[in-house]
């Protein structure tokens, strides 16, 4: 407890950030309650259906999946029509897997070497200059997305609102870009992503209902496709073949919030991150395979790139089925445009911005000790504790870290640097509970 509550002084100053390292933050008393991890011990049910924390594993398993998950899910079918249906089972799997492992890669990099963004990692691994080129491709990349996501809604909607009972001025396809980009904007507000965990199930909630409805109706729909001559192809070699690959690399493209994911994460261990990664892909495939599988063998050749296209403007079902997809756009457009404000604002930074110098104080010797020991594992910490009370009337001195001995820290990630302001010889500090 005394190296959590020098630590903790250091944060209140705002010179550093305490890491989520297991041998500092989750097996600490008095953090808040709603960043608690459940304990291993509880029971299933508490575990899945207890409230969701940020930055659990089912909070960034969560985000990742609502990410990924949006209108492409629903151009799937189509896929499977240019390359036929096993040849289409193996590259939607295949690009299921791929995202997982370059999601593995890109969050063990986050964590190996301290960085909060993706311009942050390129710094630190390649040099100023290209975190400033990722900066600007990651601000192109959540601009475009994000306005593809209100063309689609704008062409999406129209039909569908104008079979439900409201004024005609909402079934206008303007009015509804112009009421979704406004959604859009209040909800990309919050810092961080698990300000909206609360409601990323919405997105894989619509698409579960929509393959349930794809598959149900499967049976007869193939029926009166295949009158009509159609029949279904197992493999399609060709060129149309990489534009389906191309759709199902993109339906898993959950990369542009791993950086955030990763920064938010408690207890970044390599198996907790393994487990993120690999159930978040697995519920992508699990939820693509029977829209993209159903919906071809539904309408064959004749499917449409937007598959909800092919069923009946009248049918109730796929009407509840449009409404929830474009409530789940509403979500997953805000999850991408978060990151797209953090790389403006990064690029700005870099351009407008001042350079302030990295200033961490204390007054606590043991505090490299601490370092040392979590260098070699953790070995001898319980040893070196200084047993130090941290209350309202407590000071630090004004010695300073040395800049070998900030390096070790972020290294061994006990502390992430952080730029500050200057900070007087006099301190005053918030009591840790």
């Amino acid at each position: 407890h005394g190296e959590f509550n020098v630590l903790c002084t250091l944060q209140s100053q705002n010179c550093i950030s305490i890491k989520q390292h297991p041998l500092v933050y989750p097996t600490m008393s008095g953090i808040p309650p709603d960043m608690s991890p459940v304990p291993h011990s509880a029971s299933w049910a508490t575990r899945t259906f207890s409230p969701i924390r940020p930055g659990s594993v089912r909070g960034s398993i969560l985000a990742l999946v609502t990410t990924a998950m949006g209108a492409g899910v629903l151009t799937t079918p189509f896929a499977f029509s240019q390359t036929g249906w096993v040849l289409g089972l193996m590259l939607l799997i295949s690009a299921g897997l791929v995202g997982m492992l370059t999601t593995y890669i890109l969050v063990v990099a986050v964590k190996i070497n301290g960085a909060t963004t993706y311009s942050d990692l390129v710094s630190k691994t390649l040099g100023k200059n290209m975190g400033l080129v990722v900066d600007l491709l990651s601000s192109v990349l959540g601009m475009g997305t994000s306005l593809s996501y209100l063309v689609f809604l704008g062409d999406f909607m129209p039909s569908a609102m104008s079979q439900l009972p409201v004024p005609k001025i909402l079934t206008e396809r303007t009015t509804i870009i112009i009421t979704c980009a406004l959604i859009c904007f209040l909800l990309s507000t919050p810092a961080k992503l698990s300000a909206l965990r609360n409601f990323q199930f919405l997105p894989i909630f619509a698409i579960v209902c929509t393959a349930v409805a794809v598959v149900l109706k499967a049976p007869q729909t193939h029926t009166e496709t295949a009158a009509g001559g159609l029949e279904p192809v197992a493999v399609n070699f060709g060129w149309s073949a990489l534009t389906a690959n191309s759709i199902f690399i993109f339906a898993f493209m959950q990369h542009l919030n791993v950086c955030a994911v990763a920064d938010e994460m408690m207890n970044p261990t390599d198996p907790r991150i393994f487990k993120v990664c690999l159930r978040a892909a697995l519920v992508e495939i699990l939820c693509y395979l029977p829209v993209a599988l159903f919906g071809y063998l539904s309408f064959l050749g004749s499917v449409k790139q937007n598959v909800v296209q092919n069923y009946s403007g009248g049918d109730k079902v796929i009407l509840m089925c449009r409404v929830l997809m474009g409530c789940a756009l509403l979500v997953t457009c805000p999850m991408n445009t978060i990151a797209t404000g953090k790389a403006i604002r990064g690029l700005l930074r870099s351009q407008f911005g001042k350079h302030t110098h990295t200033d961490c104080t204390t007054s606590n010797p043991n505090l490299s000790q601490l370092i040392a020991s979590l260098e070699t594992g953790g070995a001898g910490v319980s040893e070196q504790r200084t047993h130090i009370k941290t209350n309202s009337d407590s000071q630090l001195g004004d010695s300073q870290l040395t800049d070998t001995e900030s390096a070790r820290a972020c290294q061994v990630g006990v502390i992430d640097a952080r730029p500050s302001k200057s900070v007087s010889s006099t301190h005053t500090h918030t009591h840790i509970p």
